[in-house]
């Protein structure tokens, strides 16, 4: 490939991310945070930059909490800063991606896995949100093209900037734990012995960090990993949908025209079968098979997007299907095209390339509610569904800290102990209620509805 030809792609590249980046700002005011664990970290995000600290144990490492908090310090608004941000770190993954495609391939197959990556439904739906994904995905992308520079060059340096890139990576997602092991396993089968030691090094940092201080506040290095490794309970159709949940969402994310790229490219895994390009993205899913099968994992789409950036190398292996479909510009169109249209019909647990509400009554709630709140007022939020109580939280949030949501782990039991510990006759507050649990209001005094659906009640009770 000539410099020419290689200057041509990036100049489109930096005209797609731009292209990008302006279309995503446009789609911040048409979509919605509807994600439990996307606004449970906006609020922590803002309770830190309230109250800062080091964050050295816990279940969810801290580093996209560091991030997110410094969003806020710069423009303080729970609702977009959070967003804007990870907006602009999605269109940063890009170059690195492109640059690993490059050297591994070249500019033309580079450009392509761009798009795929760029374009698919989960990774745009990801990074509407103030999900970890995102900021995630930017350092596992560098993490790799260093990893792709030091195998090539084989110096010393690039292995311990990747190692860098991938503890930054383990500090904000678990799933980069595996990933180290695996990559660290790789460099060893291609014989580097000192580049391998170097890198692990390097590379658990934070790992290492993270274990010590879980062991000093819960006795167990590993709390983080056991906090989140909860048994989901089986039945045969539960059992079913978990063998075939994260291969169809990988089938979703990239489409059926790259599903059938890494299946015609697969007849030359043979010639490459020490590269960390192959083997990585094949074990880490097979992972993921085994702790959904197991129920030790809970099947949610979004976690099919670090398969989706490893199996890139495996699309573009080479094969008759990838050269017919890099002949003509309009294929490239089609099967992106193909992908995204695929995802809003076969649109199951909300992973449409935008994430919007289902219940549009929701968008009402803040405007009916915000004369009547300031930031000492309690606000009790029952659990109606993942989406809207959580989507009620955040938009309440700018003019309630003081709330009190009910996660749908909790049991009917447990939540109306949590409700009536909550009452306090000596201040007002506000109730949002499942109308299931309607007669929880009958047990409050000066109580008074302002609004009654069939899927939520909005009530005031005043102080005495």
């Amino acid at each position: 490939m000539n410099s020419s030809t290689s200057f041509s792609s990036i100049k489109k590249l930096h005209v797609f991310v731009l292209l990008l980046l302006f279309i995503k700002t446009l789609l911040l005011f048409f979509t919605q945070t509807i994600d439990a664990d996307a606004v449970t970290r906006s609020q922590l995000a803002s309770q830190l930059l309230a109250n800062p600290k080091w964050i050295t144990e816990g279940t969810w490492p801290p580093l996209h909490i560091y991030l997110t908090s410094l969003s806020l310090w710069m423009y303080n608004d729970i609702i977009y800063s959070p967003r804007i941000m990870n907006i602009l770190f999605s269109a940063l993954t890009l170059y690195p991606i492109y640059f690993f495609l490059h050297r591994e391939f070249n500019s033309t197959k580079a450009f392509l896995g761009v798009l795929i990556f760029a374009l698919s439904p989960v990774i745009i739906h990801t990074s509407l949100m103030n999900l970890s994904e995102t900021s995630f995905f930017l350092f596992v992308a560098m993490g790799i093209n260093f990893l792709s520079k030091a195998l090539k060059k084989d110096e010393l340096k690039h292995f311990i900037l990747s190692g860098l890139f991938l503890t930054l990576a383990a500090a904000i997602r678990l799933e980069a734990w595996p990933l180290i092991a695996l990559f660290s396993f790789t460099i060893l089968l291609n014989k580097k012995f000192i580049h391998c030691i170097v890198f692990s090094l390097v590379a658990a940092i934070f790992p290492i960090f993270w274990m010590y201080g879980n062991y000093v506040a819960h006795n167990d290095p590993l709390f983080s990993i056991r906090a989140i490794d909860i048994l989901e309970s089986q039945d045969w159709e539960g059992f079913i949908r978990k063998i075939w949940f994260f291969p169809f969402m990988l089938f979703i994310s990239i489409g059926p025209v790259f599903i059938f790229a890494i299946i015609k490219g697969s007849r030359n895994w043979k010639y490459n079968i020490k590269s960390p390009w192959l083997i990585v993205p094949i074990a880490l899913f097979s992972i993921i098979l085994y702790k959904s099968i197991t129920g030790t994992m809970i099947a949610h789409p979004r976690f099919i997007g670090l398969t989706t950036l490893l199996s890139l190398p495996l699309i573009l292996q080479e094969s008759d299907w990838l050269k017919k479909i890099l002949q003509k510009n309009a294929y490239i169109v089609i099967s992106i095209a193909l992908t995204i249209g695929l995802s809003f019909i076969y649109n199951m647990d909300n992973i449409s390339p935008l994430p919007t509400l289902k219940n549009k009554e929701m968008l009402t709630y803040r405007k009916l509610l915000e004369h009547r709140l300031n930031n000492e007022e309690c606000i009790f939020i029952d659990f109606i569904n993942w989406e809207d109580s959580y989507f009620l939280a955040l938009q309440l949030y700018s003019f309630s800290t003081n709330q009190i949501v009910i996660d749908g782990y909790t049991s009917e039991q447990a939540s109306f102990k949590l409700f009536q510990s909550t009452y306090n006759k000596s201040e007002d507050q506000i109730w949002i209620i499942n109308p299931n649990h309607a007669n929880w209001l009958t047990t409050i005094d000066n109580c008074e509805i302002i609004t009654q659906t069939t899927n939520i009640i909005i009530a005031i009770s005043n102080a005495d």
